[in-house]
């Protein structure tokens, strides 16, 4: 359907407006004109009846003079252009200006004639049976001493009051006509003059919808339509500079997305990709048109991503995973960073996924680890061969001088610590080899069985400080673990915890349940440890007091190798210290 100019629609309103206000003006002004000739005409004929009554009222008060009325009613009815008949009481025409009387029909059942005999004046339209036309009767009394002796009637025909009508009529319509032409032609250029600045404010529109932003409306001279133009140029210009400040940013996001070496994925609320940065594209090896619009979980298939992917959803915290994707070239290792992109109601509109190849880095620290692994492992056998030949000389009986026996001591100690860091190490490139080929051998083990074992590993270097250990736990705990290993951990923390500790002061284990995890806690009182170190502890080769661990015998990997095998048993590990007043030490083990 085809939408009217607002300039013919109020042309069509002023029209039919004008058209209805004219034709009730017409209809009216008729109506009242017929009213009033017609009400004029009845005073005027009323009046020539009482004139011509007191002429006919004289002749009939003489008996003698009825024959005479009839010439007295052509002759009056030809000077006052009427027709006038004079009736008597029983009904009998005895004059008439146009007719014989003697031809005539009784008249006593006219209405207008009884309401004069009644000593009334009667006036009707009717049709005249003798003239064969519509005529306007007014009858009065005729009054012979002080009685009604007869009724006068004047007669008009209705067509000279219906051409007085027409007249009239004919000429209302011209003035009308006129006024209606006149009125069409102000309501025509009045809509023009409306319709033109608002066909130059949409056409303006247009230009600014089309991106023209610099196009300016020219301002119209009307109030109303003159602000609506300001505001349109006020709102283009607010359009522009914020489109050239979105522009600006997006030039500048797409220039650091493009320089990045992390592959970025943005994903709409239905998890199909919005767009790829050339990083993604490359590490994916995929082709950024082609994978625009498809599911993204289409594009990385792999079920450790699909699980990242619904842990973003679920999470509003940033989720961090790492993969492993197969391609042609071989494997990729995909570390991804992921948060879900909120529209600012709280409601999720999105994914942005961030993507690093850590595919070489890998590589690196496996020949790191190997090497490292080697390395240890080749210098184990010397080590040991070092540390016998030490022992063999100290206790042999052989009579060395004291400065020599003082080098052994040393050589001794030197080697049992470089035994030690070399246990260490392989431990540890043990454990990260077991859980990265997911070897690590889970069973159905006692925690208390676990924590006795460790706690008798430790009671000789406990009573040689005077220590004692204290074991409080009260439930049964027994879930998939490594014994071997959550034994060695656990050991870990209470070597740590002798070692630091003054002579004499105590040492606890406490276990307890929390939700669905088990919780071991160490607790020392020993020397602490400072905020600044505390989240750096667990780091490999890294010690709070270099000169005192080195002094304890301490390698810097114990609590390296205690974070691995909790996170091997997908746990966690943390610390709570304060400088003097000892160390908390919980590991958090996922028993369901």
């Amino acid at each position: 359907m085809r939408i009217r100019k607002i300039a013919w629609q109020f042309f069509l309103v002023c029209f039919a407006v004008v058209l209805i206000a004219l034709w009730v003006s017409t209809w009216y002004s008729v109506r009242t004109f017929n009213q009033f000739f017609l009400k004029n005409t009845i005073t005027e004929v009323s009046a020539r009846a009482f004139l011509v009554e007191r002429e006919i009222s004289q002749i009939l008060a003489d008996t003698s003079g009825y024959w005479n009325v009839d010439s007295i009613c052509k002759l009056l009815g030809r000077n006052i252009a009427s027709r006038i008949s004079v009736i008597m009481a029983d009904g009998q025409v005895i004059g008439d200006s146009e007719n014989d009387p003697g031809t005539m029909e009784n008249h006593l059942n006219r209405p207008e004639i009884i309401l004069a005999l009644d000593d009334s004046i009667g006036i009707q339209e009717r049709f005249s049976n003798t003239l064969k036309k519509n005529m306007l009767y007014i009858a009065v009394p005729v009054h012979v001493r002080d009685s009604v002796r007869a009724a006068l009637r004047i007669s008009v025909p209705i067509r000279s009051i219906e051409n007085h009508d027409h007249l009239f009529y004919i000429r209302v319509m011209l003035v009308s006509f006129i006024t209606f032409i006149i009125l069409m032609v102000a309501s025509y250029f009045l809509s023009q003059k409306i319709s033109r600045p608002l066909r130059q404010i949409k056409d303006g529109a247009k230009r600014f919808a089309s991106g023209d932003l610099d196009f300016k409306l020219p301002v119209p001279g009307g109030e109303e339509l003159g602000e609506v133009a300001k505001a349109l140029n006020s709102m283009a210009v607010l359009l522009d500079d914020r489109i050239r400040t979105i522009t600006s940013q997006r030039n500048e996001l797409d220039a650091i997305l493009n320089a990045m070496a992390e592959g970025v994925i943005a994903v709409d609320g239905q998890e199909r990709v919005i767009s790829m940065n050339p990083a993604a594209v490359r590490i994916l090896g995929v082709k950024d048109d082609v994978v625009k619009g498809k599911w993204l979980h289409e594009v990385i298939r792999n079920s450790s991503f699909e699980n990242f992917l619904r842990g973003i959803l679920e999470s509003e915290a940033v989720s961090d995973a790492t993969f492993v994707l197969s391609t042609q070239d071989g494997e990729l290792h995909i570390q991804a960073s992921g948060t879900r992109l909120s529209n600012g109601k709280n409601f999720s509109c999105g994914i942005v996924i961030v993507l690093n190849d850590v595919t070489q880095l890998k590589k690196l620290e496996n020949m790191r680890k190997e090497f490292v692994a080697n390395v240890s492992h080749e210098l184990r056998t010397p080590l040991t061969s070092i540390k016998g030949f030490v022992e063999t000389i100290r206790i042999g009986k052989y009579n060395l001088p004291d400065d020599v026996n003082h080098f052994l001591e040393i050589i001794a100690s030197k080697t049992e610590r470089l035994c030690s860091i070399v246990n260490d190490i392989l431990s540890l490139s043990s454990i990260d080899r077991d859980y990265e080929h997911q070897e690590i051998v889970l069973k159905d083990t006692d925690l208390r069985t676990v924590i006795n074992d460790a706690i008798g590993t430790c009671t000789s270097k406990a009573i040689a400080k005077k220590i004692s250990i204290s074991f409080s736990m009260d439930l049964h705990l027994c879930f998939q673990m490594n014994d071997q290993l959550m034994e060695q951990a656990v050991v870990n923390l209470l070597d740590n915890a002798i070692k630091y500790s003054d002579e004499g002061m105590p040492v606890s284990i406490i276990v307890v349940q929390e939700e669905n995890n088990a919780v071991i806690s160490v607790k020392d009182q020993g020397i602490g440890i400072s905020k600044e170190h505390v989240n750096r502890v667990f780091e490999r080769f890294y010690r709070v007091d270099k000169a005192r661990s080195r002094k304890l015998g301490g390698t810097g990997l114990g609590l390296s190798i205690v974070k691995n095998i909790v996170l091997a048993h997908h746990g966690q590990v943390t610390v709570e210290s304060e400088p003097g007043s000892g160390s908390t030490f919980r590991i958090i083990l996922p028993i369901v």
